[in-house]
């Protein structure tokens, strides 16, 4: 079914990139770097020592869980002597390694290095833009401070919010805050003190809103749009927005915020911490008083970085353009590799939403049977579990995406809605992968 040396050469990309990940951390962080040498010469053996592609997957999912493991047991360690409100003398001790952000209170840690990182990480704007990067404990904790810095900065007595886009999340957060917002439909957009679009946006079935466009239409259509939040966690670190920018310098929303969650695809798939990154946009002659409010913010909510998981975010190849890039293509390529695949055989599913299909990237897949019903989705998972085993591939039931396997599962949405098929496929190339893309092609055109 896979030529052996294109199995091959996926398994040696990924042993190279797991050493490449594994020495960056040595050399950071001396007191684990025995563990990780032994680690490394563990991994070359295996490599020399051979196996099927099948056998040998599993074993670099372990290697990569264990390197894994043997930082966060470090980042853990290390502030692990330090009080989450230190003493003055701790407080001095802090002061003194590089490996540790000073703080009196751990709610109130500012982790000025890792948001400097931000700055070099994302596209800069284009000029007159600056752009300020905050780090949240989440991607939803990062959106909360931004509607809650709209009302501080607008202070309307209740905002109109259209929500161009589908994560659930955002919704209900809106919906918890009815004495601060209000939903209006989509059509009603251009009329809303806030903007909340997501570029590409799923709920079982794909959208995409164009940046350039919406720029375009919200010169057309002059008024009262006081902000602009973009969530771009599905699509990356080079979102677009910069469009937006650069056509908003004339009549500019007077707020533009980024909003994403950097667990997924800033990580190497590894899931070292849950960061959410808070970009505030603003002209060189706007003041920093929305900057200082978001801080104070982040303190009153308590939804700041706790000191663990900022030093395990310091491992190099977090928030680094080029190892980010690397694995970011290669999520899209594999993704827009299957729905192409299946689109093309096609006789199970509706016709297939995946915004790759249309020239933009995605990092999962959805698949919605033509014929719904609970238990064809039940069956459907059974066949895919019984024919991935039958075939030696590698494919993981769980949710979430961006991982360096590959996983599936039938999304039921508690709301009640029609349940879908989500197939998150993984950096890792090769024999798993092609054989996923293989199998759900045939299963599609079976029917």
């Amino acid at each position: 079914m896979i030529a052996s040396g294109v199995a091959i050469a996926a398994l040696k990309t990924e042993v190279s990139e797991l050493q490449a990940l594994g020495d960056s951390l040595a050399r950071i962080a001396p007191d684990i770097a025995t563990k990780i040498d032994a680690w490394s010469g563990e991994l070359r053996q295996l490599w020399r020592s051979g196996g099927t592609p099948f056998v040998l997957e599993q074993q670099m999912e372990c290697f990569a869980r264990t390197l894994r493991q043997l930082w966060l047991q470090y980042a853990a360690a290390v502030p692990s002597a330090v009080y989450r409100s230190p003493t003055h003398e701790q407080q001095e001790g802090m002061a003194q390694d590089p490996k540790l952000e000073t703080f009196g209170y751990e709610r109130d840690l500012q982790p000025g290095k890792l948001e400097q990182r931000c700055a070099e990480f994302f596209p800069a704007p284009p000029l007159p833009w600056q752009a300020h990067h905050l780090l949240f404990s989440s991607g939803q904790a990062a959106m909360t401070a931004a509607l809650l810095v709209l009302q501080q900065q607008l202070r309307p007595q209740k905002l109109s919010v259209a929500h161009l886009g589908m994560y659930f999340e955002t919704r209900s957060l809106l919906q918890a805050l009815p004495a601060a917002f209000y939903l209006l439909d989509p059509a009603q957009a251009m009329g809303a003190d806030c903007l909340i679009v997501e570029p590409v946006a799923c709920d079982g079935r794909f959208s995409r809103i164009n940046l350039q466009h919406l720029a375009e239409r919200m010169a057309a259509h002059p008024g009262n749009r006081r902000a602009i939040i973009v969530d771009s966690t599905l699509v990356g670190r080079v979102d677009n927005v910069n469009l937006l920018l650069e056509r908003t310098r004339d009549d500019a929303p007077p707020i533009i915020m980024r909003v994403c969650s950097g667990l997924k695809l800033f990580q190497a798939g590894l899931e070292i911490a849950n960061v959410g990154i808070l970009t505030w946009f603003e002209r060189e002659s706007s003041s920093a008083t929305a900057i200082e409010s978001l801080r104070a913010l982040r303190t009153l909510t308590g939804g700041g970085l706790r000191s663990a998981d900022a030093l395990a975010l310091e491992a190099p190849w977090i928030f680094d353009r080029d190892s980010t890039r690397v694995y970011e293509r290669a999520i899209f390529g594999h993704n827009a590799a299957l729905a192409d695949a299946v689109a093309r055989s096609n006789g199970l599913f509706e016709a297939v939403s995946n915004s790759a299909l249309r020239g933009v990237d995605a990092p999962y897949c959805v698949f919605r049977l033509s014929r719904p019903s609970g238990e064809a989705y039940d069956a459907l998972e059974e066949i895919i579990s019984a024919d991935a085993k039958r075939r030696k591939l590698n494919f993981d039931q769980g949710g979430s995406f961006g991982f360096r396997g590959h996983r599936y599962e039938v999304v039921r949405p508690d709301t009640g809605e029609e349940p879908f098929l989500r197939i998150a496929m993984g950096r890792r190339g090769g024999w798993s992968c092609n054989g996923i893309i293989a199998m759900m092609a045939k299963l599609s055109s079976a029917h």
